[in-house]
């Protein structure tokens, strides 16, 4: 644990710097730190150990590749075929699974510099801080790694999108829609890229509201929202989609202490004002995609299981709305009180991890070299 968190301290405080004329590779190396943490894990993250037997399963035939994963108990069947080909030529470079790993770890990274290019510099350790620790962000995708990358790849399409490079967004979604079931869903996130900004600023006034009382009423109903989804929404599923009922078949009612709802309703707020403030196209799509993943979240709760996977695409870019939001609250108070209660909830989340035992190899982290 002494390594995990020296390491994770010394990137934020090499982003921190970064935002000095002339240091601008110094964000690049707080980058490396995380590729060299989440890359070179000894098996720390809880799924590490089962892609590590899939990817000699995959090298020895025995793992065929699919458009979708299948599962028998804790045993791949078949896997995406863009993992399956990826681990396949990560075994021809050098037969060590650690490789596909370090790649994975890499991907996110580039994606999350290229999404850096849109935050204000000053902010980035603020984003490095909110990543490397958060329970929902790094500590996660050490253990996904397949959705990680799909994470990366939506990343990467948005980023394309901002820069109208239409062909490589493409490209992206096809690359994603290889690696993870759920990268299927995210599709419908991608209409969030067509919004016209001049219509969002016509009507944020209204869109903003909507999205508040969708937030409150989602908080108060959440029990009965929830009952009503398994009740009639599993039903209605057709056979085809029966692989993805996993992710609706996790959620269980769980309780929220009331500090925890209000830092979070605090939060929320604050990044619906970051939203209504945001003063171009990037701005606004990055907000737009935290916001509704709080209300996305608010519904799904404190759950454990994979229903809350649906939505890591769009809450992958809550770091970065919470930098721009940071940037946007003038007075100096409420900017305080803003990062006080980002450092108390990731904090709070990540000492509540740690006593999981889901979590527990953390305290022991160490990587395949010291």
């Amino acid at each position: 644990m002494i390594l995990f968190l020296s390491a994770g301290l010394l990137a934020v405080l090499l982003a921190y710097f970064s935002q000095f004329k002339g240091q601008r590779g110094l964000l690049v190396l707080s980058l490396i730190i995380i590729v060299i943490i989440m890359g070179l894990q000894d098996a720390i993250g809880n799924d590490f150990s089962g892609y590590e037997d899939a990817f000699k399963e995959i090298n020895t035939g025995r793992l065929t590749p699919g458009f979708f994963s299948s599962e028998k108990g804790d045993q791949y069947l078949t896997i995406e075929f863009g993992w399956f080909y990826l681990n396949r030529f990560c075994a021809f470079i050098i037969n060590d699974f650690h490789l596909v790993s370090v790649l994975v770890a890499l991907l996110l990274c580039i994606a999350i510099y290229k999404v850096l290019i849109y935050v204000p510099s000053n902010y980035h350790w603020l984003a490095i801080l909110l990543f490397y620790f958060s329970i929902s962000h790094m500590i996660l995708m050490m253990s996904a790694l397949r959705q990680a990358f799909a994470v990366a790849c939506f990343a990467m399409i948005v980023v394309y999108s901002f820069k109208k490079k239409i062909v490589m967004a493409l490209l992206f979604v096809i690359l994603g829609s290889s690696f993870h079931n759920s990268f299927i869903v995210s599709i419908l996130f991608m209409l969030i890229l067509f919004i016209p900004y001049n219509w969002f600023q016509r009507y944020k006034k209204i869109i903003c509201l909507v999205l508040l009382i969708s937030f409150a009423f989602i908080s108060m109903y959440q029990g009965k929202l929830q009952e009503n989804l398994i009740e009639q929404a599993l039903p209605a599923m057709s056979e085809d989609a029966d692989r993805y009922s996993y992710y609706v078949e996790n959620i269980a009612e769980t309780s929220v202490s009331t500090l925890a709802s209000i830092f979070t309703f605090f939060v929320f707020s604050l990044t619906l004002f970051g939203l209504y403030r945001s003063c171009n196209k990037s701005e606004m799509v990055i907000l737009l995609y935290a916001v509704l993943s709080y209300v996305a979240l608010a519904f799904v709760g404190n759950n454990s299981g994979s229903f809350p996977r649906m939505f890591y695409y769009m809450t992958f870019f809550n770091i970065f709305a919470s930098c721009i939001t940071a940037n946007h609250l003038r007075n100096p108070i409420i900017k305080a009180g803003f990062i006080v209660a980002l450092f108390l909830t990731t904090g709070y989340s990540f000492i509540t991890a740690l006593t999981n035992i889901q979590y527990i190899r953390y305290l022991d982290y160490h990587t395949i070299f010291f």
